[in-house]
């Protein structure tokens, strides 16, 4: 049984970003209207190699980014990130006021206690995972 559920996934894995895990995702719940929404969580480099994340997506919206917020001449500034590198071992944090996911165009309007389908791209591979929304 254990050998065939490797095998059912193993295509999944091989496709993967090696080593990359999403802790605690979340996509925060729009305000009614709101077509930019913004996902949160702990991306990790679990793998033994350094891991740049190239591109971000999702399911059901038109377009994602990478954006970090700063505080530039006592000024709130949004600026997208091409990539994220981490080395392996390290972790680096989505956090509302901080970097974090950009969600556009979404297809269908989300509520809070739907899931969306976080995806993450290093060098053509892609990991994807299930986050709730919250309020």
């Amino acid at each position: 049984m254990r050998a065939l559920l490797w095998l059912l996934l193993a295509p999944v894995a091989a496709g993967a970003c090696p080593g990359l895990e999403l802790h605690d995702g979340w996509v925060r719940a729009p305000l009614p209207g709101a077509d930019v929404l913004a996902a949160y969580g702990e991306l990790r480099n679990a793998g033994a190699s350094v891991l740049r994340i190239d591109g971000f997506g999702a399911d059901g919206f038109g377009m994602a980014m990478l954006h970090e917020t700063r505080l530039e001449n006592g000024m709130s500034r949004m600026r997208a990130r091409d990539a994220l590198v981490l080395a392996p071992g390290k972790s680096a944090t989505l956090a509302p006021g901080g970097m974090h996911l950009m969600l556009m165009q979404p297809a269908a309007a989300l509520k809070a206690g739907d899931r969306a389908q976080l995806r993450f791209a290093c060098s053509g591979r892609e990991s994807r995972f299930a986050v709730p929304v919250r309020p």
